[in-house]
């Protein structure tokens, strides 16, 4: 059972990475963050979208073709996301360092940051480190939900968000792709999972509810009720934050190496 912890503002600058299935809740617990803490937040998709549009990856200096090629990639990379396939590590990548610097301002007034969806694969997680500074906390948060409550719960965004591209066939898909991704904590291979659990920098003890600590990850069990997943979500992280503001160092914003 998680305590009742009151919130603080951590006194340095840290990283929530949401970590889950689709439909697992991750936007709920951004949103749940943004509110209580003012944090700063992107989505990988929202990030990829607002790179492709700024013209990040377009070196055409005729205005016109500038937007035929920006009309292109948004359909290219529109389409593999639709259809749940992962967009290349070099777009996902640069479109996260991107929305990262654009957000600096609101990262430096709230000393944090919150990731939801990125990274997706060992190869962006092993940049992390490098993108959001030296002495950032990262702090993983696994959304646990089983398979078949992500397709129970597909038909209410149907319904909510009128998501047509919302089937059957294509949340199986983005459920194998997140599986074979995520991997496993003892895995022999490069997998997201271990990657992540060696970028945590929050020990054993930093959580004192039981259970709900392991690998490095801070684990919810997101197959509860909006409202239980958000009371999670706010409890645990306070008790990290509380652990963070009591053993770790206070620094000041421009100690913090952030994106350059």
């Amino acid at each position: 059972m998680v305590g009742k912890v009151r919130p603080n503002r951590p006194n340095r600058m840290v990283c929530v990475v949401l970590v889950g299935k689709p439909f697992s809740g991750k936007s709920e617990a951004r949103k749940t963050l943004e509110s209580l803490y003012g944090a700063a937040s992107q989505t990988s998709s929202t990030s990829i979208l607002e790179a492709i549009s700024a013209g990040v990856f377009t070196d055409e200096s005729d205005e016109a073709r500038r937007h035929a090629d920006i009309q292109q990639l948004l359909a290219d990379v529109g389409g593999k996301m639709q259809c749940g396939a992962l967009v290349e590590d070099r777009i996902v990548v640069k479109s996260f360092m991107h929305g990262f610097n654009s957000r600096i301002p609101q990262i430096t007034r709230s000393n944090m940051f919150v990731s939801d969806g990125y990274p997706r694969t060992h190869k962006q997680a092993e940049l992390l480190r490098e993108q959001v500074g030296t002495r950032v906390e990262i702090i993983p948060m696994l959304l646990k939900v089983s398979d078949e409550d992500c397709f129970n719960r597909m038909p209410g965004r149907q319904i909510t968000e009128k998501r047509t591209d919302d089937t059957h066939e294509r949340l199986a898909h983005r459920l194998q792709v997140f599986s074979e991704s995520f991997g496993r904590f003892d895995s022999s291979s490069p997998c997201l999972a271990m990657t992540l659990k060696q970028l945590s920098t929050l020990p054993e003890h930093a959580i004192a509810s039981r259970g709900y600590f392991e690998n490095g990850f801070i684990n919810i069990d997101a197959s509860q009720s909006k409202e239980n997943v958000a009371t999670q979500v706010t409890e645990l992280l306070a008790e990290a934050l509380e652990f963070i503001n009591q053993v770790r160092p206070s620094v000041g914003r421009r100690g913090d190496k952030l994106l350059t």
